[in-house]
């Protein structure tokens, strides 16, 4: 499957893989960003649904210009000085600025040490110097890898997809259910979902989340992967993730390297949703 995958890959997503080896470190390069309620642009959600901003408050936004051109990715906050995102969406050891209405703060984003360049691995970790000026809750991770399975429905949430021409303008958030068709094999295969929603550039980053209930995806919900790639028209979505051996480990390792709590993963991490 993985180099069906590779080579199956749409030249926009292939496109996403090749900025983190382009974009300077600069925190003016990088800002990110709440979606907006009132977000602009022309939405091209594959099967899923515009969500309300204030039920994801640690669901972040940003650009990044390459060759006179934007995309798109999105992050989320997961510890008081822990944002995660994809490797492919941001260089290695890039500077970004997150910028909310009660304050700013600077964050270095970090590639898993076997990123590929690709989407292999494709994971980043961020950390900001002090605690990130929220007042929401920060999104829980889960490592176990019992917690997905065949047929497990997740929940895909992303910065939404554009027309090509809207590329430049904001756009929307959405989300919505896609079951997993095809566990990870080796380390860094990805979870494969097939059938309802599908990521598209925009989502790049964003979470895949296993929701207690399936019809409420406001409850109780659990990060469980990162949006990596998709198959243009085929409703195929590739999540890398995070329960895998070698992902865990490094996310568990980071966190205690950095000495910064993740919800979780620490014991005892505060404002972490449920």
């Amino acid at each position: 499957m993985k180099n069906s995958f590779a080579c199956a890959l749409t030249a926009s997503v292939l496109l996403y893989s090749a900025l983190s080896v382009s974009l300077a470190a600069n925190a003016n390069e990088v800002l990110m960003q709440p979606p907006s309620a009132d977000a602009g642009g022309v939405g091209q959600v594959v099967g899923g649904t515009r969500q309300e901003t204030v039920a994801w408050p640690a669901t972040l936004k940003f650009f990044q210009t390459v060759n006179s051109r934007s995309f798109a990715c999105t992050a989320t906050i997961i510890g008081p000085r822990v944002v995660l995102t994809a490797a492919h969406c941001i260089s290695h050891e890039a500077i970004a600025k997150i910028q909310l209405p009660t304050g700013e703060a600077l964050i270095t984003c970090h590639h898993h040490p076997y990123y590929d360049g690709v989407l292999g691995a494709d994971l980043a970790l961020c950390l900001a110097a002090a605690d990130i000026p929220t007042n929401a809750l920060h999104e829980r991770i889960d490592l176990n890898v019992a917690s997905v399975r065949r047929n497990t429905n997740l929940f895909l949430l992303g910065y939404g997809c554009r027309k090509e021409v809207d590329s430049t303008t904001s756009g929307i958030l959405y989300g919505g259910i896609s079951p997993v068709r095809d566990m990870p094999l080796e380390d860094f295969d990805h979870y494969r979902t097939f059938g309802g929603v599908s990521i598209c550039p925009g989502d790049s980053g964003g979470a895949a989340y296993s929701l207690t209930d399936e019809s409420l995806p406001t409850g109780r919900r659990s990060i469980i992967g990162v949006n990596s790639g998709y198959l243009a028209g085929q409703s195929t979505s590739y999540l890398t993730p995070l329960s895998r051996p070698l992902l865990a480990t490094f996310i568990r390792d980071w966190a205690a390297r950095n000495g910064v709590a993740i919800c979780g993963v620490t014991p005892g991490t505060a404002n972490c949703r449920f």
